[in-house]
């Protein structure tokens, strides 16, 4: 396929109100190799935000922000999975790189399915984790065994334990003792599975594990009693010292006081009854604390999430009357079924649903969450009990049931990824512009915006004396002359001084320099062609310092993608709140 290289027409101005009418230019088609002739490439988000300390951020996380890559967003059904509703999913990132995801195919489940992935967006069915089989309940009653809300966990050896509750159907009201958990081993990155474990018997949902640093393994679950007219659950927890060969359970580690109810069967025995279900644990960097996100309950049936800390590795049962542990948030805001995680720098992430789902960004405590508005990485969905997964230093997949659109027999689910934007940092460096990324090979901090179409964006920036260099690498497979991005620096105060400037694609020719703005844009493509598939383009532009607005070796950032007339952003930042910019620090 031949290309074509372009530069741009650049608007630049001091003011928001100077931004318009950035009209591209279209010069005369110049073929060329497919490669370009310095040989540029659009960098992979992947490939960048290489260096990550512990708890870098942790000071500084209210500009933090998730930003959906829509290129890697798929929606899985019948076709791929076999079954044409989804419910519990959860995906894990293996040891050989492979994705797996684990789900069962119906609202309240009897088999446990898995699917394995070199990518997470291709997927092949493997089969059943997890089989209902017939049995007899405590009642002698003929019976069918069932699985249903698992999730796993891959240990530090590689190993994966599929972890699943199981109940039998007729009697699972009335017979905890055919109830219980069970646990099967891959030793093989999920091509295959071991024999079935029972390691817990009890009436019990929504398991969750946790490796310490130690080896010692945590699986959490919701510990249930259905014989309540409203009720009772709490959370319990299984540990294994030996890889998960051995378990000792340990019941009732967290819980609140939820109301007072009767049983089912005999309207006079009353009992105080308890919450705090579906629990999900992290371990919060650099210390032997966790946190534990929750489901609680009122009395008046009301779903809410709760938080709960322990740093003793659950040196105390919860007896008699008690609630705790004592370091905890009740009920924060509305919400179910949570799943909780937290990225390296310090940024703590929640994801729940409140019938679509949400995610908000908490600090490095696992605190403030009530701070941050949440938001929708998928758009609104109608889908609950979804699941993230900590990728790397700056990704997270996450994955929930959608039945927008549905009907109650049909619940495809979404898979895709989200990247971490927060504070980067800016070396002092020599930069040459000249529309090449050689120069910044060893620079990888960037920021990223992709959410809204197949087009994406990352920045890096570096500085010397007189400017400040940034370089925007941008993927999209059908570039136009009405493509176009818009960069702004600001003070993280005001908006209305902030630096703007507009780039757009279609005016040929070389590097040009306006009233000292140097730039240059290579694009790997063939424009307004719509025969065959562009890689990119790449733009690099110095900008002096006296334009811009640095305090304490600080500017602020914000970016506008346009393509095919969809304009793109970072979530959650607009134009005018200028203290929610991305802070880019001059190192």
């Amino acid at each position: 396929m031949m290309k074509r290289i372009y530069s741009i027409l650049l608007i630049f101005c001091m003011s928001p109100v100077c931004c318009a009418g950035d009209l591209p230019a279209v010069g005369p088609k110049e073929e060329r190799p497919a490669v370009s002739p310095n040989g540029v490439h659009v960098t992979p988000v992947g490939e960048l935000n290489r260096n990550s300390a512990i708890n870098s951020h942790m000071f500084e996380t209210g500009n933090s922000r998730l930003e959906l890559d829509r290129r890697t967003l798929v929606k899985l059904g019948n076709d791929e999975l076999k079954r044409p509703l989804i419910a519990y999913p959860r995906v894990k990132k293996l040891h050989n790189g492979r994705f797996m995801l684990m789900y069962q195919g119906a609202r309240i489940g009897a088999d446990i399915f898995w699917a394995l992935s070199d990518d997470g967006m291709k997927w092949e069915y493997k089969g059943k984790v997890f089989e209902r089989r017939p049995t007899v309940n405590g009642g002698g009653e003929q019976d069918d065994l069932r699985y249903s809300s698992a999730d796993a966990i891959v240990l530090r050896n590689g190993d994966i334990l599929a972890i699943s509750p199981f109940r039998c159907n007729k009697g699972y009201y009335d017979y905890a003792s055919t109830n219980g958990i069970s646990v099967r081993r891959s030793t093989d990155n999920g091509e295959t599975w071991g024999e079935e474990e029972i390691v817990f018997i009890g009436t019990n949902w929504e398991p969750s594990a946790l490796q310490l640093p130690s080896g010692e393994i945590h699986v959490y679950f919701t510990d249930n009693d259905p014989t309540w007219r409203v009720h009772d659950s709490g959370t319990s927890l299984l540990r294994s010292l030996d890889n998960g060969h051995t378990w000792e359970s340990q019941c009732h580690i967290i819980r609140q006081y939820r109301t007072e109810t009767s049983l089912k069967k005999d309207p006079t025995v009353t009992a105080r009854v308890y919450t705090d279900q579906m629990p999900v644990s992290c371990l919060l960097n650099g210390t032997n604390k966790t946190i534990t996100a929750l489901e609680s309950m009122d009395a008046d049936d009301k779903y809410f999430i709760s938080l709960a800390w322990n740093d003793d590795n659950w040196a105390h049962t919860l007896v008699g009357d008690d609630v705790g542990p004592a370091e905890r948030q009740n009920n924060a805001f509305d919400g179910c079924a949570p799943y909780i995680a937290q990225f390296p720098s310090g940024e703590t992430v929640l994801a729940y649903n409140i019938r679509s789902f949400f995610m908000r960004i908490g600090d490095a405590q696992g605190k403030n969450f009530a701070e941050v508005e949440p938001f929708e990485p998928f758009g609104t969905v109608v889908g609950y009990w979804g699941a993230i997964e900590m990728l790397d230093s700056h990704t997270v997949m996450a994955t929930v049931p959608d039945g927008t659109g549905c009907d109650s027999k049909t619940r495809p689910v979404l898979v895709g990824r989200l990247r971490l934007n927060h504070r980067i940092d800016a070396p002092f460096a020599a930069v040459e512009v000249d529309g090449d990324n050689a120069d910044w090979a060893d620079n990888t901090d960037a920021l990223f915006i992709g959410s809204e179409s197949q087009a994406q964006v990352t920045f890096r920036f570096a500085y010397d004396e007189d400017n400040v260099y940034l370089l925007a690498e941008c993927l999209d497979r059908d570039i136009t002359v009405w493509d176009k991005l818009t960069v702004m620096f600001g003070n993280g105060k005001s908006a209305d001084k902030a630096f703007r400037a507009t780039v757009s694609v279609g005016k040929n020719g070389l590097s040009v320099d306006r009233k000292g703005i140097a730039f240059k844009y290579t694009v790997i493509g063939t424009l307004n062609d719509q025969s065959d598939e562009d890689e990119g383009y790449v733009l690099e532009m110095a900008i002096p310092k006296k334009m811009l607005a640095i305090e304490g070796g600080r500017l602020f950032f914000n970016a506008d993608l346009v393509d095919d007339g969809l304009h793109d952003g970072f979530t959650g930042v607009t134009e005018q709140n200028a203290e929610g910019w991305m802070p880019v620090v001059l190192k």
